[in-house]
């Protein structure tokens, strides 16, 4: 089977340590919990350039390339690609993409997987949804509500990654929520059936 796997907040905690950068530029403290939407300049009340500092200051100094992986993640990938056809599908800019392969040969030797870079960052402007269908990709395991929808609206198997910001108006028949490797592990093998 082949399945999609985004990067950020599904395999790695980005978060975590993004909140870590913005706590140590603005001097507060903020909380993962406290996310309830993907634009952390309005959840936090913190303008939009702001914002865009801090991001484009993790990318730079190549921050990303000391994230924890999110529990389970690690051994569910390594079990994941012995029998199905892995894509890692993020939305990260451009700008990281030579890091990001490097992050995941360096973390993942030997697992086959492909990364793709969807969105604003591919030059060809493809969404998620559209990758999987190109692909032939029949379940995407993501966090952002956004790209959930999307898919699940195209027919696409969504298992979404329980968080703060996807909590509200995320229902889709396509649409399960998980919150663990555990959750993800029992549910692909659930679909191996259908597919």
């Amino acid at each position: 089977m082949k399945i999609g796997i985004d990067i950020d907040e599904v395999i790695v905690e980005y978060v975590k340590h993004y909140l870590k950068l913005c706590e140590e530029k603005l001097g507060r403290k903020f909380l993962i919990e406290e996310i309830s939407q993907f634009n952390m300049g309005v959840v936090f009340n913190i303008p939009e350039e702001v914002v865009d500092t801090i991001s484009k200051e993790f990318n730079e100094n190549q921050l990303f390339q000391e994230l924890d992986f999110v529990k389970g993640a690690k051994g569910a990938i390594s079990i994941l690609s012995k029998d199905n056809e892995l894509f890692f599908i993020t939305s990260r800019p451009k700008s990281i993409r030579e890091g990001t392969h490097d992050f995941f040969n360096k973390h993942l030797p030997g697992t086959k997987f492909e990364i793709i870079f969807s969105e604003k960052c591919n030059g060809n402007e493809k969404t998620k949804a559209e990758i999987c269908r190109e692909l032939g990709i029949k379940v995407l395991i993501e966090d952002r509500r956004k790209y959930a929808i999307d898919c699940a609206e195209k027919g696409i198997k969504v298992l979404l990654m329980d968080k703060p910001w996807n909590r509200d108006n995320c229902e889709h028949e396509n649409i399960t929520r998980v919150r663990s490797g555990d959750e993800i592990m029992e549910e692909i093998r659930g679909m191996k059936n259908e597919y």
